[in-house]
């Protein structure tokens, strides 16, 4: 399992942890594989900066070939539960520390 850290639009980030899109359509560069960490750093393209809010996801699932629906190289990832991440709670996991996560 390999993590990734993806730049996403406000638009898509909202979509995401309000739980309405449950797929992300990316270029495979990267080898997705099912069972991989996204975290999806929300960019505001209308002031072209980070905006510090940050998703974890885990790959569901795959989808690389869809006749001519999808173009080669691309891929459909089913996306798992949304985790809204703060920033401390954030760079903790991504230096792999254990951290404990609370729901409302």
């Amino acid at each position: 399992m390999a993590s990734h850290e993806l730049k996403i639009n406000s638009a898509d980030f909202i979509s995401i942890i309000s739980d309405l899109k449950k797929f992300e359509i990316r270029k495979n560069s990267r080898n997705f594989q099912k069972g991989d960490m996204l975290f999806l750093l929300e960019y505001d393209d209308i002031n072209t900066k980070y905006t510090g809010r940050v998703i974890q996801v885990i790959v569901t699932y795959i989808l690389e070939k869809l006749g001519h629906a999808l173009h080669p190289g691309y891929c459909i990832m089913s996306l798992g539960k949304p985790i809204l991440l703060n920033s401390t709670v954030y760079d903790i996991v991504k230096k792999g520390l254990p951290c404990i996560y609370i729901k409302n």
